[in-house]
């Protein structure tokens, strides 16, 4: 157990290594290489202290978190950065294409591979045999991402070289600055933002969600707060983010519009991911089976008679205040991993009719009581968006159902508060 804790502690401090030495510029210069070079070899050298499944997954988020960085680091800002240099004619386009396609090419087979070979438990495999397949597949994929790593270390030494001998001194990589806060009690770190006064409008709603989310948490269920992980609002993240989970911190969009209450079930969300991943595997168990069993058929030919082919389904509220059930049941379809790809893809009526057209299967999978469209993921989001619902928008937002299956697995929540 000890061994675990501290193999746990060493990864995650590599993990956030690289944002720890987050700063308005960063020069990538030899020394830069070969320290994330070492960082990396710290990190492999990690897997032969993994000595079961629990432990495997620990590795497998940190090595996560440091390749999510380096992929940044790579292709949103080195890159990026090298792009600006051509567009400014510093270097020229022949040059630039050049560097920018060797760059790519040895490099993204080495954060592709980079991604520890253990595969999540399910109904239908146990923690025993992924762990026994990870074993198996350990030392051979230990050489696929060293010698893949060579490569990618060796193009980046040899660009370094040239743009020395080129352009001069060392490229420098504008990497988003990171600033920590307190805000309303939260640890939070700005990610992305120029300063707090530049996102002054994002940060107020954001400001106002804490609020909400603290007062419904408590009132709903404290062991969110007291369990609370750090917060980082990045402003670098996509316009249709909404939060990630990372094991360590969760991750929120800080350009979210409209509703501080949306914006706090985003934040419960995540926090029940945490929830989630630290509970017991009786629970777990329990949930999951709730999930399965809740699981029905809809039929398509019904759905194409009662709306207009012109109908969308995303975000219809005709569709959700005559049938809000039926709403995040075909909404739903565009997460669930049980249809094809031809059906996920719909996006109106008229594609459902084309996809039954071509032969699909009329009756698909849905769940009989729907938390919400994201729900039909899998059995952890839909715990994640129930919680979340639940602290944001106060029990009257769930199904019966899946209020009584919450009030098993967490018996210390309180489903039945009022939040106001």
């Amino acid at each position: 157990m000890n061994e675990s804790r501290e193999l746990l502690r060493i990864a995650e401090e590599l993990g956030q290594l690289h944002s720890s030495r987050i700063a308005a510029k960063q020069v990538l210069d030899v020394a830069k290489i070969r320290q994330l070079r070492k960082d990396f070899l710290t990190l492999m050298g990690n897997a032969s202290r993994v000595r079961d499944y629990a432990m495997a997954i620990k590795w497998s988020e940190a090595v996560g978190r440091w390749n999510r960085d380096f992929d940044d680091y790579l292709y949103k800002y080195l890159l990026d950065d090298f792009k600006n240099l051509v567009y400014k004619k510093v270097v020229s386009e022949r040059d630039g294409k050049y560097w920018d396609n060797l760059i790519r090419e040895r490099t993204w087979p080495f954060v592709v591979e980079f991604r520890v070979p253990i595969n999540l438990e399910d109904e239908y495999v146990s923690k025993e045999t992924c762990f026994d397949r990870f074993q198996r597949e350990l030392p051979r994929w230990k050489n696929r991402v060293m010698a893949k790593a060579r490569l990618a270390w060796k193009v980046l030494e040899d660009f370094v070289s040239w743009y020395a001998g080129n352009i001069g001194d060392a490229p420098e990589v504008d990497v988003p600055v990171s600033e920590k806060i307190e805000m309303e009690g939260f640890a939070v770190t700005l990610f992305g933002a120029e300063s707090a006064h530049s996102a002054e409008r994002y940060i107020g709603l954001f400001r106002r969600a804490l609020q909400i989310y603290r007062k419904r948490a408590n009132q709903v269920y404290p062991w969110l707060i007291h369990n609370q992980l750090p917060i980082r609002l990045s402003f670098k993240a996509g316009l249709d983010a909404g939060g990630e989970y990372r094991s360590s911190y969760i991750l929120i969009n800080g350009y979210q519009a409209g509703n501080p209450e949306d914006v706090a079930q985003v934040i419960a969300h995540e926090m029940a991911h945490h929830r989630f991943k630290t509970m017991g595997s009786g629970e777990q168990d329990f949930w999951e089976r709730m999930i399965r069993g809740d699981v029905g058929t809809i039929d398509l030919r019904d759905v194409v008679k009662q709306f207009p082919d012109k109908t969308f389904i995303f975000e219809n509220k005709q569709i959700m205040a005559h049938d809000p059930v039926l709403y995040y049941q075909l909404d739903g379809l565009r997460y669930n991993q049980s249809v094809s790809r031809s059906l996920s893809g719909a996006d109106t009526v008229s594609d459902i009719r084309e996809y039954l057209d071509g032969g699909g299967d009329p009756k698909v999978p849905i769940h009989r009581h729907p938390i919400s469209s994201y729900a039909s993921k899998n059995a952890e989001e839909a715990f994640c968006e129930a919680l979340g619902m639940l602290v944001a928008y106060g029990p009257n937002s769930l199904p019966d159902d899946v209020l009584d299956w919450l009030r098993i697995i967490l018996p210390s929540s309180r489903t039945a508060s009022c939040v106001s």
